[in-house]
């Protein structure tokens, strides 16, 4: 196969394998996140917002990735908001100042991979018009991405030239809107109930975490080790969070 294809031939189908896959990647958390929080009514919606910029529709009401933000901000949970949410908001992968332009991002190449699905890998205007949004976006001062795209030259109804750099970039950017986006919605009470959820199922599976020892500093131990098992972030505060377990009857 590599004696009788160019290697150029070959970095285009790892592109093209990245690309789908990291744009898969992202739909897939997407729809996740939304069924857990959202009525089965504003699920789907809420997953496709997530994929597009800010705006207002006719009715001013907020569109794009805003609107299930704000929706959970309506009615937050206090144990998220002041326990988790700090941590989540400082962490080096939340990208929430540039968010915009890494939604721009995601558009220009989700718009490559719908060509490349639906329209035999060619360019039209749309897709040009993204990727000049792109440009702009990336020229910035504030500078929102770590490394600029390089983003090919693009011309109507001819074949989409993927970068390869330029699509591991972008793998990079799903990341980062992921960890970004799981900050913001954190703050939700569905997330407060994922939560009990999580602690309930790793203290049935192990009775120990729930038999919480009389000695302060042991019982401060066990409540860390429980909160690591079910893979959630350092609390800010383990006695806070250890009198809410108290109080669902999740330890004693």
């Amino acid at each position: 196969m590599c004696l009788n294809r160019e290697w150029s031939e070959h970095e285009q189908e790892y592109s093209k394998w990245v690309l789908l896959q990291s744009c898969t990647l992202y739909e897939g958390w997407a729809e996740k996140v939304c069924n857990d929080l959202f009525s089965p009514a504003q699920a789907d919606r809420h997953a496709k917002n997530l994929q597009f910029p800010a705006g207002i529709d006719k009715d001013g009401n907020p569109i794009g990735f805003r609107s299930p933000i704000t929706k959970v901000n309506s009615s937050t949970s206090k144990l998220m908001v002041a326990e988790f949410f700090p941590a989540l908001k400082a962490s080096k992968l939340n990208r929430w100042s540039t968010v915009e332009e890494h939604i721009v991002a995601y558009r220009f190449f989700k718009g490559c991979r719908n060509a490349v699905i639906h329209s035999d890998g060619l360019a039209d205007q749309a897709l040009i018009d993204a990727r000049a949004e792109l440009i702009a976006a990336q020229a910035k001062p504030s500078r929102p991405f770590r490394h600029a795209f390089t983003l090919p030259v693009l011309t109507v109804d001819e074949p989409i030239k993927l970068d390869i750099k330029d699509c591991v970039l972008f793998a990079t950017v799903v990341r980062l809107l992921i960890c970004t986006f799981d900050a913001a919605l954190s703050v939700s009470e569905a997330s407060e109930e994922i939560l009990e959820k999580r602690l309930r199922s790793v203290c049935t599976k192990n009775s120990t975490f729930s038999n919480l020892p009389g000695d302060q500093v042991k019982r401060e131990q066990r409540i860390k080790r429980l909160i690591a098992a079910a893979n959630i972030p350092v609390p800010a505060s383990i006695s806070n969070v250890a009198q809410w377990m108290e109080q669902r009857g999740i330890v004693r």
